[in-house]
């Protein structure tokens, strides 16, 4: 049998491939939309990995001379698959099927784009040359757009396209993004010469000052750890070659540390107010600290999950649900017990997939970590020329520093991250050396398997153009709501499907807002369908089990109405709104002494206005009857 690889590709598919992944990906984002990349980039990736599969289908048609191709199978691969089976697995226990779905089909998205870039990827050098040095170029621009909007530079030219918060979301995520370009930045710092030497200085530079200004703790951690983990790794494993870099580098590597010093000092004093001073020094004081706010926040969430973990230990709650079963370990030892702020991540991505899919599914995530830094050890380790290993040692180190974004932050979340860590793994997969299978892939099977690819890329494609249009809904919903135009809130509902989204982005039911519509338009029988169709959708949603009471109360059903009240109060036994309907409903049941003894358990700061009015009428009841 006669088996052949085909390792070429032609430079049409590579540079739309640089376009689509490297310079289209990062930049969409819609204004028009809540989260403003999102979707946008889901729906790009879907397009454009579509494609390439089409594209890959029908090159293979007309290439009859190839019977056979081969799939070079590697523990990534492994890790990839195990993570995406038990992503779909935990379908099982999910509550919510439609953000199930959205989050399956990322995670689709994320294993199918790892594997087309790592054999899109050709072996030679002039062409994965371009795209790190497409990614080097992207780096320099976006660090300068965001130096710029730092000096509030960008008002003068009235675009929001030029702000990271549109194309990023916020500074966290904006610099997370940059670190996964960082190890590609310091490779062209060290390995390419002349012009291209000096623009990756340049965008080191650039990298420097907005991890500086940014001031986020994640990525200080991340980089600082990369780089301590890699040059401990390299030393260890092969001395000889760190030593013999470190001199022939030394001059580099002093202007480097040059840089870092001089933009430290430089915007310490350009923006010389003792105030940025103090910031610096507390955020990094700050990353210990236990008792910081941020901090404390973050355990107490790892900690309930933990506890969401072991009770779902073997499939999950189900891919995407974390937000929904969250409130149902109640809110105590949380910042926002009053609800006025409502996570929908545990920052902690490692244990975000391990309350979703389970312990397994959690095991081959790391797996991809674990796997992806062994194996750039290992090419470290061979006996080439010191420059030959200047890849994988960036690319460890951006895996290193990744792993400890992902474990205090949710970088999983965005396609943008997902994409630009799919390329580094593509980069370490593209080593046959890595290999432990070679697998034969007849022409037949070659079809089956890009067949059944392209109608899941295509379905992903129009569950997210379904997702997209319900998105512009809730759009519209909220402005509705906020002016108080609660027809236009229940038509705009209605024109959601259920199956492509049901709870918004803080996860809050779809029907829930059309249920307060329709109790406020005393609606309260239609109302109270709402409230239950929302139930299903997030049963532990503390707003929907508290308007579940006050709709019972509102139709004389006491009883229930204090069975749905007390429900709300187990997951947050402070949550005034429910307290206060509560009392009222204990006082017109004239049980004064339980109304006085859950009003008073009310914060006194309380903004509600019904506080001290009930306060005052309860206890002028209880001072007449002690009379």
């Amino acid at each position: 049998m006669n088996i052949q690889k085909i390792t070429h590709h032609t430079p049409f598919t590579f540079y739309v491939f640089i376009f689509w992944v490297i310079i289209l990906i990062p930049a969409i984002f819609s204004l028009n939309t809540i989260d403003p990349g999102l979707l946008p980039k889901f729906l790009i990736l879907s397009a454009g990995l579509l494609w390439i599969l089409v594209y890959s289908t029908g090159d293979r048609l007309l290439n009859k001379s190839n019977k056979y191709d081969t799939f070079p199978l590697n523990l990534i691969h492994v890790s990839l698959l195990g993570y995406l089976f038990f992503t779909f697995f935990s379908f099982i226990q999910a509550i919510n099927s439609a953000e199930a779905l959205f989050e399956a089909a990322k995670t689709l998205l994320f294993v199918i784009f790892t594997i087309a870039a790592s054999r899109l990827l050709p072996s030679y050098r002039p062409h994965w040359h371009i795209a790190v040095k497409s990614i080097i170029l992207l780096t320099l621009i976006y660090t300068l757009l965001g130096i710029a909007w730092y000096w509030n530079i960008l008002q003068f030219f009235n675009s929001t396209w030029l702000t990271p918060q549109a194309t990023f979301g916020n500074r966290n995520l904006f610099t997370s993004f940059l670190l996964l370009c960082s190890g590609f930045v310091l490779y062209g710092v060290f390995h390419f010469p002349r012009v291209w030497h000096i623009v990756s200085i340049a965008a080191y530079a650039a990298l420097t000052y907005m991890f500086l200004i940014a001031q986020t703790r994640a990525v200080w951690l991340g980089v600082a750890t990369g780089i301590v983990i890699t040059a401990i790794t390299v030393f260890i494993v092969r001395s000889d070659k760190g030593i013999l870099f470190v001199k022939k580098q030394k001059w580099t590597i002093g202007l480097l540390c040059i840089i870092v010093i001089m933009f430290s000092l430089l915007h310490t004093h350009v923006r010389s107010s003792n105030e940025f001073r103090g910031t610096l020094a507390n955020r990094i004081s700050s990353m210990s600290n236990t008792e910081n706010m941020s901090n404390n926040q973050r355990l107490q969430l790892w900690k309930k999950t933990g506890a969401m973990i072991r009770d779902n230990w073997l499939i999950g709650v189900g891919a995407g649900n974390w937000k929904i079963n969250l409130p149902r370990y109640r809110m105590t030892g949380l910042l926002w017990q009053d609800m006025t702020t409502i996570e929908v991540r545990p920052y902690n991505d490692f244990l975000w997939v391990g309350a979703e899919t389970g312990v397994i599914g959690m095991l081959c995530y790391i797996g991809i970590f674990l796997f992806a830094a062994l194996q750039c050890v290992k090419k470290i380790r061979r006996k080439q020329p010191v420059y030959d290993s200047m890849l994988p040692v960036c690319l460890l180190y951006t895996v290193i520093g990744f792993s400890i974004v992902s474990s205090l932050s949710f970088p999983r979340e965005r396609i943008e991250h997902l994409v630009f860590f799919g390329i580094v793994l593509a980069f370490i997969l593209a080593d046959p050396s890595n290999t432990i299978y070679t697998m034969p892939v007849p022409k037949k099977n070659f079809y089956v398997a890009h067949s059944f690819l392209i109608i899941a890329v295509t379905g992903c494609l129009v569950f997210g153009f379904k997702r997209l249009g319900s998105e512009l809904h809730m759009r519209n919903i909220l402005i509705a709501r906020q002016q108080g135009n609660w027809q236009q809130v229940i038509s705009e509902a209605d024109a959601i499907n259920p199956f492509f989204y049901s709870v918004d982005h803080t996860s809050t039911p779809v029907s829930w807002y059309r249920g307060v519509s329709n109790y406020v338009l005393k609606k309260n029988h239609m109302a109270l369908e709402d409230f239950k169709k929302a139930h299903t959708q997030h049963p532990y949603h503390i707003h929907v089990l508290n308007n579940l009471g006050s709709c019972h109360e509102a139709l004389g059903n006491h009883d229930k109405a204090i069975k749905w009240y007390r429900k709300a109060l187990y997951i947050s036994p402070h949550f005034s709104e429910t307290l206060i309907n509560l009392s009222a409903v204990l006082f017109n049941l004239n049980e004064f002494q339980k109304a006085y003894e859950t009003i008073t358990l009310v914060n006194d700061t309380c903004p509600d206005p019904r506080r001290e009015k009930y306060l005052t009428v309860i206890e002028s009841k209880l001072s007449g009857r002690n009379r």
